[in-house]
């Protein structure tokens, strides 16, 4: 169990080196995040033995009302949209930009059907404040 531990950090690490190269923008930024979580959704799918896995965040765990943020997702071994049949919720991968407006806590799940079955869900939350 220490030795999974250890190469998932490891792993981890290694997927995460991309990201801490320079970025001309917030937009290059989030585009090398939505890559990032591409290879984390891999190495969860790999460590569970799933078929199907996913990775959700927002670029701001608190915002206030009006204030953009962006939820930025990926996902391995899910079926898109455009594939018909079983299809998932959302693209495989994506950046979104949400304003909203009202206070309160607002989660976000994604659900993903595998290419091969399986079906998987990611979430994240995020408050708004006045």
């Amino acid at each position: 169990m220490k030795h999974q531990a250890i190469a998932f950090a490891v792993g981890a690490v290694s997927v995460l080196m991309p990201f801490a190269a320079s970025a001309a923008s917030v937009a290059d930024i989030e585009a090398q995040l939505m890559h990032v979580l591409g290879r984390i959704a891999a190495l969860q799918a790999e460590k569970s033995g799933s078929a199907v896995a996913c990775a959700l965040v927002a670029s701001k765990s608190s915002a206030a009302v009006g204030e953009p943020f962006s939820l930025i997702w990926n996902s391995y071994g899910a079926k898109d949209p455009a594939d018909g049949g079983a299809v998932s919720q959302w693209a495989r991968g994506g950046i979104s930009t949400v304003t909203l407006d009202k206070p309160g806590n607002y989660k976000y799940k994604f659900t993903f059907n595998g290419v091969s079955g399986g079906q998987t869900e990611c979430s994240t939350t995020i408050s708004i404040h006045t």
